[in-house]
């Protein structure tokens, strides 16, 4: 599953930043690269999962609802990141790259076992038709 994939990625893209701030700075620069390449990865396979799972787990009358929930969540998750990471990554250093690696890496893995599930729940449901008037 990409999701999976993505936490594990961008988990490891935490670890070699967190890696960078100890070496000298030559080897930073080859690690931030390394980093923000492995980084780049993790986010295309978030990107293709997200919208696997926001697309197809929904009953196809209520797309717009549903899309409007996964909208809300990836606003939120974007106006709180700059001071999650700042207060992790920046005021903590390299143990906070490694919380943030932690967190991409759970939410990957847990992710897999919600998405067996509602899928799951989803093919036993029997859609009931409205009642008309």
């Amino acid at each position: 599953m990409a999701l999976r994939r993505s936490g594990l990625v961008l988990a490891l893209a935490c670890a070699v930043f967190a890696l960078s701030g100890s070496v000298d700075a030559s080897l930073a620069v080859v690690l931030l690269v390394a980093g923000a390449l492995v980084h780049v990865v993790g986010e295309l396979l978030q990107s293709a999962g997200g919208w696997a799972v926001s697309f197809g787990l929904v009953p196809d009358d209520q797309q717009g609802q549903y899309q409007g929930l996964f909208g809300t969540g990836f606003a939120a998750s974007s106006m709180l990141a700059l001071a999650v990471l700042t207060a992790l990554c920046v005021t903590w250093g390299w143990p906070g790259w490694l919380v943030v690696g932690g967190v991409f890496a759970a939410a990957g893995v847990g992710i897999a076992p919600l998405v067996r599930r509602a899928d799951h729940d989803r093919s036993v449901l029997v859609p009931v038709e409205p009642v008309s008037r």
